[in-house]
């Protein structure tokens, strides 16, 4: 009988250590409405409380996070650019990308 519980006991440790690491870090995107006094006719809401945020990509550090919210400004950027110019700066995916943050993940 001890026998079988330590096999169960081991068995139940050894599924934990299986489990994917959870990420620790979110790229989050602020909360927008409908405006048209706003470029493009979208206001965004970054002082929107994080819960109402979008989530883009989860990471397993904050540098990786970090990385990836400069990496899809650039890519932002520079499609807008081609895209329409020197008004790259009003377009919605350009304000999206410099508004995002990277949060801790809640536990």
């Amino acid at each position: 009988m001890a026998r079988a519980t330590l096999l169960a006991a081991c068995l139940l440790a050894g599924l934990g250590a299986c489990k994917r690491p959870r990420p620790t870090w979110i790229l989050l995107q602020p909360p927008e409405v409908r405006n048209e006094s706003y470029p493009r006719g979208y206001q965004l809401l970054p002082g929107a409380p994080v819960s109402d945020w979008r989530q883009v990509a989860t990471f397993a550090s904050e540098a990786a996070c970090e990385e990836a919210r400069q990496r899809q400004t650039d890519d932002a950027i520079d499609r807008a650019r081609a895209a329409v110019g020197e008004d790259a700066k009003y377009d919605l995916d350009v304000r999206r990308a410099v508004n995002a943050r990277c949060v801790a993940a809640p536990r």
